[in-house]
């Protein structure tokens, strides 16, 4: 089959509260070009809406857009961020409540399990009736892929559950999606990190942050190919490729425009891979303005081959005052 590609949707949040025809403009132009881009999946990195269950209406309006995804047989998966939870999980001026907890019921009646069980991708789940942490196999003719979306700051028995799955499906190439991973920077979110969700909300204290998943778990795979998340503010674009013990290559990549005009205009991430040639490129596009855009650190090209590399890292500070 050759090339195939597949979408990363940052931080939808905004555009759920406050401009969904953003958002609609995002699904349709995805759809629109499926076929000619060979798009075989969105990614969506997690705070599809923004107030939680406080707000059923931005998940209605999420339901209203990305259905248009399950409309064309395109596959969705989500890894659901801090303000997808049904009391969002967030920083407070004053002490951190301690009611925050991780119940997504709301983000399941809307997202759940239900619609994707009976789809043939549809490989599992860590526990019944809930699809924030889940995974799927979706099969070509040249390369099969395992795709792992994961709750914000997994939990250590999520983590040791995706080491099962993962090894299980050696023979496919992985693709984790998890909301906080990389920072703006080019680094791992780690301990000490002031803004490390960890340190700043009580619900997620005993997870896993972005380094811990990988020195613990991640970088151990030698079928890991790609990372990516989003949660972090005010900055847009980041992302690093290091070497795995076995020295496979792994793009770990950070994307969200929350913070810019329109609460990112509702761009997205187009992920292009040759597995007959090793190749993985990257690009952004602004529905909105309908064009491809070319500000630094956008564009990734990864050749990755079995051996070690020189670890690297890319960032951009960006400010959108159009």
């Amino acid at each position: 089959m050759g090339k195939f590609s597949f979408v990363i949707m940052p931080d939808t949040q905004k555009l759920t509260r406050h401009h969904s025809e953003l958002l609609c403009k995002s699904v349709k132009w995805i759809t629109k070009h499926a076929s000619e881009l060979n798009i075989r999946m969105v990614l969506h990195v997690g705070d599809v809406v923004d107030q939680g269950a406080d707000a059923e209406e931005e998940y209605h309006a999420a339901e209203k857009a990305l259905s248009g995804l399950d409309q064309a047989n395109i596959p969705l998966l989500i890894a659901p961020g801090n303000h997808d939870y049904d009391t969002p999980i967030i920083s407070t001026s004053g002490p951190i409540p301690e009611h925050q907890h991780r119940d997504l019921k709301m983000f399941n009646q809307y997202f759940g399990l239900y619609r994707m069980e009976h789809m043939p991708w549809f490989g599992g789940a860590f526990e019944p009736y809930k699809a924030e942490n889940m995974y799927a196999c979706i099969h070509m003719d040249n390369i099969d892929l395992l795709v792992l979306v994961l709750e914000f700051v997994p939990r250590i028995e999520v983590m040791e559950w995706v080491d099962e799955i993962v090894k299980r499906y050696a023979d496919h190439q992985v693709i984790v999606v998890t909301h906080s991973y990389m920072y703006m920077y080019g680094e791992r979110v780690k301990a000490g990190d002031r803004t490390n969700p960890k340190e700043k909300y009580v619900a997620v204290a005993s997870g896993c942050d972005g380094e811990e998943m990988w020195q613990s778990y991640l970088k151990h795979y030698p079928n890991l190919k790609a990372v990516f998340s989003g949660h972090h503010i005010p900055e847009h674009v980041s992302h690093r490729i290091d070497a795995g013990v076995h020295g496979n290559q792994v793009l770990q990549c950070f994307q969200n425009w929350q913070a810019a005009e329109l609460g990112g205009e509702g761009r997205i991430r187009l992920v292009e891979w040759d597995p007959d040639h090793c190749y993985i490129s990257s690009s952004v596009f602004n529905p909105n303005a309908e064009q491809f855009e070319n500000e630094p650190g956008y564009d990734i090209d990864m050749h990755y081959i079995f051996g070690p590399v020189i670890e690297k890292h890319s960032s951009e500070k960006l400010r959108f005052s159009k």
